[in-house]
């Protein structure tokens, strides 16, 4: 952020009058004489002439605000300069008090009395936010005189004639609730919050294409005073020379990232039934391999989760669930005051990742940020903007655990913003350098050891490739370690972390208790089981570690699930009792299995049991996640002594002793 004086008097000595302010695309304007009400001196009006000039010529400014010192905004024209001072001043600096001229969207934010000249200036901004507290109007009138800075030619085109017509001729302010009702204002907000507000709503307007945006403006002020024909032939004009086609291209694949966001919750309803809730396909695209961030879940699994089950709970996400049923991506939502659900694209087909932006005193805590890609960092960024927050305001990063959806892009923020980055021990521990030769060989080895125990056909005629063991080693080491129960310093937010290891070693859920909100990552989603599978990463039986954390946030006094992937949802209780009956269904059947096939592999067992797909249409990268998973499965069954286990290369598997 960088801060800078302009402005003058009419001999050209440095003043204080003007402030100008730049920071991340946008410049504000804040008249300095709060002594004097912000009246027009010869100073502001060179200040002002400067500082529009510059901002105009500044092709990094991409939007404006204007404000005032002090209690008031304007109060227009100082009239104890003398009225040779004064002219001498218009004349100096022409057009210092109107605005339209830059070419960037210009927003006043009123914070307190616009009269006169100030009322004006706000006219000749393209928006105007005003403090409830505010008042607005043209004065002159009063004083035997009559508005010189357009007030008489954009009030009535603002407003209509009547209202512009009791305004003007008796020299009345208005209120800012009569303000807003007339149209003169764009919108009315507590004063406290009115400079936050309009940076948000100019936040919003810089997610556009910057000469979409300026040519927009242009269009709208040369055009009211023309005929249509001659309207339209200019609007042709202008648009087909806003832009290279390379530009306009840029442009609609950005937009087209983004229209799910903005338009697409209100197309056409679609009315396909849901799906039944089944463990969800590998959100890898490609070639699954040993101790990768592993998919969140296999959309291969037998359902023991329906339709029904599904039915029995109270969804609240339903922009989210529609845009699921849709195949497209939900909007961002303000799910709470100060708290923002973010989807952020990924690859596969579970599509996005549910960031949750957090509202800090001076800034915003993310929990999970989105896979490592441009796509990515675009939509957490968009999302971001349309909460009214940019990437810098990030000052904390809690991540549920360490698979690539979630703290794929945690670096990335933690450099541009400064934040810190938060983990659990245990998934912290599985965090290495890409580089270490040792590290990659050890990967290498794991993976063919366990497709040997495993009983993959084929075993042992392919190791893992280097670049799929670099692929498959997170590196970005966190700053803070969250242990269970664990209280995070969030200013506003009641929040701790807990514990629930099975999907990985160290992911994490976050209760926040004043709201009684789960934030639950991938350990609980409302349409899906995630995969808690077995690999050299994983803690000895992933499986008991999942199923007692479940029992660990059932209890909890929850109002509402806020998952990573899918949508919101009531009815924590109803959810875990169904994932630990989806479980244990899915344990009697690998127990039959085993006892119908005595000594059999885990492979083998696998193609035996029940899939939302038959098992050899399975590409080999879902069929290794899958038997992964049953393994655990196993590991589970055989520490309760429901069945027994024989060598390694493969592990054979046969019915507990009776």
């Amino acid at each position: 952020m960088t801060g800078e004086t302009v402005g003058g008097t009419v001999g050209g000595a440095a003043g204080q009058a003007v402030l100008v302010e730049r920071r991340d695309g946008l410049a504000i304007i804040t008249l300095n004489r709060p002594e004097r009400a912000n009246a027009f001196s010869a100073e502001i009006r060179a200040g002002l002439f400067e500082a529009a000039a510059d901002i105009a010529a500044d092709e990094s400014v991409r939007a404006v605000i204007l404000t005032g010192a002090g209690k008031h905004f304007s109060g227009g024209a100082d009239l104890r300069e003398s009225r040779q001072v004064r002219a001498a001043a218009r004349k100096r600096y022409p057009g210092s008090t109107d605005l339209s001229g830059i070419p960037q969207p210009v927003i006043a934010a009123i914070n307190g009395a616009a009269m006169g000249g100030g009322c004006e200036i706000a006219l000749s901004c393209d928006f105007r936010i005003m403090a409830a507290e505010a008042k607005i109007g043209l004065t002159e009138i009063r004083f035997g005189a009559l508005p010189l800075g357009g007030g008489t030619a954009r009030l009535p085109r603002l407003v209509g004639l009547a209202a512009a017509r009791r305004m003007i001729m008796t020299g009345e302010p208005v209120d800012a609730a009569e303000a807003e009702r007339i149209g003169l204002v764009d919108r009315v907000v507590p004063g406290e919050t009115l400079l936050a507000e309009a940076e948000r709503f100019a936040a919003s307007l810089t997610c556009h294409a910057d000469y979409a945006l300026r040519t927009a403006k242009k269009l709208l002020n040369i055009t009211l005073d023309l005929d249509l024909a001659e309207a339209m032939a200019e609007e042709r004009r202008l648009v087909r020379s806003m832009a290279s086609r390379e530009q306009a291209a840029a442009a609609r694949t950005d937009a087209a990232r983004r229209l799910p966001t903005y338009e697409r919750i209100f197309s056409e309803r679609d009315d396909r039934p849901a799906r039944g809730t089944r463990t969800a396909e590998p959100a890898r695209p490609a070639e699954s391999g040993e101790d990768s961030a592993a998919p969140d879940s296999t959309d291969t699994s037998a359902s023991g989760i329906s339709a029904s089950d599904i039915a029995a709970l109270d969804i609240t996400g339903v922009l989210q669930k529609e845009a699921w049923a849709r195949e497209e991506f939900p909007p961002v939502e303000q799910v709470r005051p100060g708290l923002w659900s973010i989807p952020v694209p990924m690859p596969g087909r579970m599509r996005y990742v549910l960031s949750y932006a957090f509202e800090l005193p001076d800034g915003v805590a993310l929990v999970d940020t989105g896979w490592d890609s441009e796509e990515a960092w675009d939509g957490l960024v968009a999302g971001l903007a349309e909460a009214g927050r940019q990437i810098q305001d990030v000052r904390a990063v809690l991540t549920t655990h360490a698979h690539p959806d979630h703290y794929g892009l945690a670096a990335r923020v933690r450099d541009v913003s400064g934040a810190w980055l938060g983990l659990h021990p245990e998934d912290a521990a599985t965090i290495g350098d890409r580089d270490d030769d040792a590290l990659r060989a050890g990967l290498a080895a794991g993976w063919e050891t366990m497709r040997a125990r495993l009983g993959v056909p084929g075993s042992g005629s392919g190791g893992m490739s280097e670049r799929k063991a670099r692929k498959y080693i997170q590196q970005t080491q966190p700053d803070v370690l969250f242990q269970d129960g664990k209280q995070l310093d969030l200013p506003g937010w009641d929040l701790r972390a807990i514990w629930t290891p099975g999907h990985t070693p160290g992911h994490v859920c976050f209760f926040e208790a004043g709201h009684g909100l789960l934030l639950s990552g991938d350990h609980i989603l409302p349409r899906i089981s995630p995969n808690v599978s077995l690999h050299s990463r994983q803690r000895p039986d992933p499986l008991q570690d999942y199923l007692g954390a479940l029992a660990a946030v059932g209890d909890l006094r929850v109002e509402e699930v806020l998952p990573a992937h899918e949508y919101r949802f009531r009815g924590l209780r109803t959810r875990v009792d169904q994932l630990l009956g989806h479980h244990e269904h899915r344990l009697s059947e690998i127990e039959a299995a085993v006892a119908d096939t005595p000594g059999a592999a885990c492979w083998s067992i696998a193609a035996r049991l029940t899939w939302a797909r038959p098992w050899t249409t399975l590409s080999g990268a879902v069929k290794y996640s899958a038997a992964r998973e049953i393994l655990a499965h196993l590991v589970y069954l055989e520490g309760r002594g429901r069945v027994r286990s024989e060598g390694m290369e493969p592990q054979r598997w046969y019915p507990g002793a009776e």
